[in-house]
């Protein structure tokens, strides 16, 4: 699987997460990487709901997928 490389303020679908759940779509922040063995090295993706919530994302975890800008984009 390729590494997901995504630019600030993409869409991020994350689809492990169910309809519900508020972290399911999320917008790109930065990119993390994490060396050493404390704090769970390896690459992560900061996300935002751009309501003021961060959470960060295993960026080779699979479960992760770019979405289209939303004005061409179905709800999801």
């Amino acid at each position: 699987m390729s590494p997901l490389r995504p630019k600030f303020g993409a869409r991020i679908l994350n689809n492990a997460a169910g309809k519900s759940n508020p972290w399911r779509i999320g917008y790109y922040v930065e990119t993390i990487v994490r060396k050493g063995r404390v704090m769970n090295p390896g690459t992560y993706l900061r996300l935002t709901d751009k309501h003021g919530d961060f959470w960060e994302h295993e960026a080779n975890s699979g479960w992760l997928e770019l979405l289209p800008d939303e004005e061409e984009a179905p709800d999801v």
